[in-house]
């Protein structure tokens, strides 16, 4: 459960950093390192959480006593 808690904010935080990135483009130009940097970090943020998600679960599964 903790482990599934951390994941998801993980991902939370990575569309929120997704979302900056996106308005720093549209309201300052003036800034578009920052902006791309905030997206980048976004969508790895997300992709992070998913893939850690995944290969927990994977990991569980496997682990898991047989019946």
């Amino acid at each position: 459960m903790r482990e599934s808690i951390i994941f998801y904010t993980v991902i939370v935080l990575g569309v929120i950093g997704l979302a900056l990135g996106i308005l720093i483009l549209m309201v300052m130009p003036l800034l578009p390192f920052l902006g791309i940097a905030l997206i980048a970090l976004g969508i790895g943020l997300s992709l992070l959480g998913l893939a850690v998600k995944k290969v927990v679960d994977t990991a569980k599964a496997l682990l898991a006593p047989k019946k």
